[in-house]
C-alpha cells in the first residue's frame, strides 16, 4: 500500500476515529497455514541429501535445558498490505526467536541456520509442514515454528471536534504461528498474537505535538529495520509486544512434559537407539516428550579390602524422546542420549 493510499485511508477512518474504540491486543487460537511450497518435494530432499547432516545443536549442561525442546525458525510469509524494503520474511522470525530465548526450556536454532537449504519461495516463508518438518528433523530440532504476517502498519486517526481536535497514531503487528511437531510431521500448535502501540492526542495542543508522529507516519519505511530509532517508533514498540506475547503462547503449547503418574516408571526393553516405556496415554504425553533415564546407582568399594562401602546416588546417563504412543501404559522411545548406557530397568523422570 503506497504513502498515498495509507493517507486516503487515514483520512476515511479519521472521521469515525473519535467515536470508535480501540481494539485490545490479544493472544488466540487461529489457524493460519502458509501457503504450500511451490518447490518440488523430491527437489527439496535432494538438496538435503547432498549436504552433510549438521551436528545436533548443543544443549547447556543442566538437566532442564537437556530435557528441553529444539526450535527451529523459519522465514514468515507475509499476508499483509506490507511491501516495503524491510526484511520481514526473515525479521519477524529473528525477533521471535530473542522474545523465545527468555524460556529456558526451549533453545532456539536461528533462522539463518536454515537459509542454505531454502529455494527462494521458501524463503518468502512459503513452507508446507511436511517440509517444514524435514527441515527441523535434518538440523536436529524437535519443532518447526511457521509464521504468517497478518497485518504490519501504522494508522493515523483524525478528527476535528470543538476542543481542539484529536489525533490518533497506532503502530498494529499481528502474525499467526503454526507449530510443526518434527517427530510425527503433523502442525500440533497454533498461536495468534497482535501488539499495538498507540500515541493519542487530544484537545487544543499545539501544532508541534503533531510533528514528530507525522513525520514517523509518513517516512515510516525510511527506518533501518529493528535500528533504535525503529524499536522506538510505534511498530517497532507494536512489534515488541507481539513478539512477548507470541513468545507466551509458544511456551504455552510448548511445554515441559507432565509429571508422571507409573509408580515407577522406567525403560522396559531397550535395542540400540530404540526403547520402550512403560509410561503412555494415560499420562498423556505427546510425541516430542523427553525423559531422562536414571541408573540404579554403584556399590563403592575399598579398592584394597574389597569390602562393600555404600552406593553412589543415580546418575542420569542418558535421554529418550517420545516417537510414539502405543498404549496405556507403553511407549516407543528414541535414545538420543547415552545409547549402549541405558539397561533395562533403569529410571525415568521428567525432571
Amino acid at each position: 500500500m503506497t504513502i498515498h493510499k495509507l493517507f486516503r485511508c487515514a483520512l476515511l477512518l479519521g472521521a469515525f476515529g473519535a467515536w470508535g474504540g480501540c481494539a485490545s491486543s490479544a493472544v488466540k487460537s487461529v489457524l493460519m497455514m502458509p501457503e504450500e511450497s511451490e518447490v518440488r518435494p523430491e527437489a527439496a530432499d535432494s538438496t538435503a541429501r547432498q549436504i552433510p547432516r549438521p551436528a545436533r545443536p548443543m544443549m547447556p549442561a543442566d538437566s532442564t535445558n537437556a530435557l528441553g525442546q529444539v526450535l527451529l525458525m523459519l522465514p514468515f510469509s507475509n499476508s499483509s498490505d506490507y511491501d516495503g524494503p524491510w526484511p520481514v520474511h526473515m525479521g519477524m522470525a529473528q525477533i521471535l526467536a530473542d522474545s523465545l530465548q527468555f524460556n529456558r526450556f526451549l533453545r532456539i536454532v536461528p533462522v539463518d541456520s536454515v537459509v542454505a537449504f531454502l529455494s527462494e519461495e521458501e524463503l518468502q516463508g512459503k513452507i508446507d509442514p511436511d517440509r517444514a518438518a524435514d527441515l527441523a528433523r535434518f538440523l536436529g530440532a524437535d519443532w518447526a515454528v511457521l509464521g504468517d504476517i497478518d497485518e504490519l502498519t501504522m494508522n493515523k486517526f483524525q478528527a476535528t471536534v470543538p476542543l481542539g481536535g484529536y489525533r490518533n497514531y497506532e503502530g498494529i503487528v499481528s502474525a499467526n504461528l503454526v507449530l510443526v511437531n518434527a517427530i510425527d510431521g503433523r502442525p500440533t500448535g497454533e498461536v495468534s498474537a497482535e501488539g499495538m502501540e498507540e500515541s493519542r492526542r487530544t484537545g487544543i495542543t499545539n501544532p508541534a505535538a503533531f510533528v514528530p508522529l507525522d513525520k514517523q507516519f509518513i517516512f515510516l519505511h525510511e527506518l533501518e529495520w529493528n535500528s533504535e530509532e525503529f524499536r522506538e517508533s510505534l511498530i517497532g514498540k507494536g512489534l515488541a509486544i507481539w513478539a512477548a506475547k507470541a513468545a507466551a503462547g509458544v511456551g504455552e503449547d510448548i511445554r515441559p512434559p507432565p509429571s508422571l503418574q507409573v509408580l515407577e516408571p522406567k525403560v522396559i526393553d531397550v535395542d540400540g537407539t530404540v526403547a520402550y516405556i512403560n509410561i503412555g496415554l494415560v499420562e498423556g504425553i505427546r510425541h516430542g516428550d523427553k525423559y531422562g533415564v536414571w541408573d540404579h546407582g554403584r556399590q563403592l568399594r575399598d579398592p584394597d579390602t574389597g569390602a562393600i562401602l555404600g552406593e553412589a546416588p543415580p546418575r542420569r546417563v542418558g535421554v529418550v524422546q517420545v516417537e510414539q504412543v502405543i498404549a496405556d501404559h507403553l511407549t516407543q522411545a528414541r535414545v538420543i542420549e547415552g545409547a549402549g548406557s541405558i539397561a533395562i530397568g533403569y529410571l525415568l523422570r521428567a525432571e
